[in-house]
């Protein structure tokens, strides 16, 4: 019951019985804070073995390539600035730039790139977490 006072675990409950398709994270609810309810519950398996995050997709890459969906993992920085200084560090360093910095539909401005081992980053600033403190 106490599960349930929770947002996250009460979404995920949701999706378990049919009453919602998904569940969407916000500023203020990063992807491990919604990952857990819905493993915990919803137990992915059969056809429906993945949980995956919307950032596979805006990477442009595949859903089924190498490493597209495994793990991806998001940087934030504190300037769009910083933002194409981080890309460029990357590709320097041999990584391969997947999405170049741009601004986003939800106001922010980021990019992708893929390092050596596969993994995806996700390069952002987010305006927005500047006004949490």
């Amino acid at each position: 019951r106490e599960l349930l006072l929770n947002p996250n675990y009460y979404a995920a409950m949701m999706v378990q019985y049919g009453r919602a398709d998904g569940v969407v994270g916000g500023v203020d609810s990063p992807t491990s804070a919604l990952l857990r309810p819905l493993l915990r519950v919803v137990k992915p398996s059969g056809p429906h073995h993945l949980v995956s995050s919307c950032l596979v997709a805006d990477t442009g890459l595949p859903p089924d390539g190498p490493a597209s969906s495994e793990v991806l993992i998001a940087h934030n920085v504190g300037s769009e600035d910083e933002v194409r200084l981080v890309l460029a560090q990357a590709e320097a360093a041999g990584g391969r730039i997947v999405k170049p910095a741009q601004s986003t539909f939800w106001g922010g401005y980021g990019g992708y790139f893929q390092d050596l081992d596969g993994h995806v980053w996700e390069v952002v600033f987010n305006p927005h977490l500047q006004m949490l403190g």
